[in-house]
This record gives C-alpha cells, sequence and structure tokens, in this order.
C-alpha cells in the first residue's frame, strides 16, 4: 500500500513538471555574459571543476595505491577497519585533486 501511494506521488510530480515546462516560454532564454559576474568566481568555478573532475580519476588512483603500500609485506601495522581505509584513501585522493586545482590555478596566473 505505501509503495502505491509513493509511486501515485511521484508520478503527480512528473506530470505537474511537464504541465510546467510547457507553459513556459524559454525562447527568450539569454546566455550569461562575462561582465555579469566577478572575475574571482570564474575562476572559483575552474578550480571546483577541475578538483571534481579530478577526484574521478584520483580516487582509484588512491584506492590502488593505498592497497599496494598496505599489502606489502614491510608494513606490519595493517589497518582492518574498512571506514579507517576509506577515509584514509578518499583523504589522499582529496590532496591529489585539490593540489591538480592549486597547480592550474598557478599556472593561469603566471600567464
Amino acid at each position: 500500500m505505501r509503495k502505491k501511494i509513493i509511486a501515485i506521488l511521484l508520478l503527480i510530480i512528473l506530470s505537474t513538471s511537464f504541465v510546467y515546462s510547457e507553459t513556459n516560454d524559454f525562447k527568450d532564454y539569454e546566455p550569461y555574459s562575462i561582465e555579469e559576474f566577478p572575475q574571482w568566481s570564474w575562476k572559483l568555478r575552474r578550480g571546483e571543476s577541475l578538483f571534481f573532475g579530478s577526484l574521478a580519476i584520483t580516487f582509484p588512483v588512491s584506492v590502488l595505491a593505498y592497497s599496494m603500500v598496505v599489502n606489502s609485506p614491510l608494513v606490519e601495522n595493517k589497518p582492518t577497519d574498512n571506514f579507517t581505509n576509506f577515509k584514509y584513501q578518499l583523504s589522499i585522493a582529496a590532496v591529489l585533486s585539490l593540489s591538480i586545482a592549486i597547480g592550474d590555478y598557478i599556472v593561469g596566473e603566471m600567464e
């Protein structure tokens, strides 16, 4: 019974979005101009895009590197908690992504 009510509510919400999109005029859309936003917001947006975009690459790399280091025979105290391992891996990936974004900012400011 509960699933039927949720399904009906979702259908109602979906149908109202279709009705709303048909009533609005999207023909008068005007793209943003460069003068509309300050320069620092463009740089912040670029850094944010680089950070989250590179996170998709740096996270699997950090998982592989962390697993290779932890599972090597040289490491004596191996962490067994999966959540702790995940936090370490995510922290490594975040630092790598942040360094990529900051490096891009520095190179951009030097030009």
